[in-house]
């Protein structure tokens, strides 16, 4: 999971500049899974079509066995190694966690 999400979050809303990230590629997703609560806490600079590839990111992981208690906590150690956007990151993919697994 954490290469999954990682790759995902590095790529598209943290932001890792020259990260290597050439072993995994994060799955491609739907747009239409992009709901304005997601956007609301993703802010602008994120498009649906990337929004769409973090919530595949998450889906594959949860379908592969991780808890959302993983997947937090996943979340929360790969957004803050930028920490200039790990608050928007994290708001991001807070967001998108519970709505892939279900609010708490």
């Amino acid at each position: 999971m954490k290469a999954t999400l990682f790759v995902a979050v590095c790529l598209l809303i943290a932001g890792c500049g020259g990260a290597s990230v050439d072993t995994v590629t994060p799955p491609v997703g739907d747009p239409a899974k992009v709901t304005p609560a997601i956007r609301a806490a993703c802010g602008t600079k994120a498009t649906d079509a990337q929004l769409a590839d973090l919530i595949a990111a998450v889906e594959a992981d949860r379908d592969s066995g991780f808890t959302k208690a993983e997947a937090l906590a996943s979340v929360s150690e790969t957004c803050s190694q930028n920490p200039e956007s790990a608050a928007r990151c994290e708001t991001c993919m807070d967001a998108i966690v519970n709505s892939v697994y279900g609010p708490s």
